[in-house]
């Protein structure tokens, strides 16, 4: 085997990647993880529109009509964190230290103000888990959507701190591509909780 086809055999197979034309082992996991968390979203949301259909009248008279203020606010901050983490894999994959950090830092900025806006839109709902089997689906699947919101936080924070270090680089960021996989299903399942909670009810 000559020189140039082992230096050739070694570009095809940068640092990080486990083939150059296959999806690396971090990445799917992610997707199959991602793809375990759909379901049990599902199940959520499957729940909640049978106890829906069961019920004679949902919600219940005695709860007040749910303001959508705040929710669509923090899905415009969600949907605009989404933008920010593809600008982090675009800036990663670049080797653009700048654009990488600038919008990874922006991400976790923006999932925090979320996260925040989310738990104290929860406690200004005007009922309880305890008030029947509306308000039990309906805090049960916030509070699955917010900690799925705070354990994407925190991940994007150590890849911040990792970020910051210099660890990444385009031969490099799987672990960045992974954490924007799950970053836009968080995304769209917040979509559905608006839409199912909000506007359906």
């Amino acid at each position: 085997m000559t020189a140039t086809t082992l230096e050739r055999e070694d570009w095809s197979l940068p640092e990080g990647h486990e083939d150059e034309g296959g999806m690396s082992m971090p990445v799917m996991g992610t997707v199959l993880f991602i793809a375990s968390e759909v379901m049990f979203f599902a199940t959520l949301f499957g729940t909640y529109f049978a106890l829906r259909s069961a019920a004679s009248e949902w919600p219940p008279a005695d709860i007040e009509e749910l303001s959508i203020f705040i929710p669509i606010i923090l899905t415009a901050i969600l949907i605009t964190s989404s933008f920010s983490m593809h600008g982090a894999v675009w800036g990663v994959r670049r080797d653009n230290r700048t654009v990488f950090v600038s919008s990874l830092a922006i991400t976790v900025l923006l999932g925090a103000v979320f996260l925040v806006g989310e738990v104290f839109d929860a406690l200004e709902a005007g009922f309880e888990i305890s008030t029947g089997a509306y308000g039990s689906i309906f805090f049960t699947i916030l509070a699955f959507h917010v900690l799925h919101v705070t354990g994407g936080v925190v991940f994007l924070t150590y890849l911040l701190i990792g970020a910051a270090n210099g660890r990444f680089s385009s031969r490099n960021y799987q672990q960045v591509e992974s954490a924007s996989y799950y970053w836009h299903f968080v995304d769209v399942v917040w979509i559905f909780v608006f839409t199912t909670l909000y506007i359906i009810q």
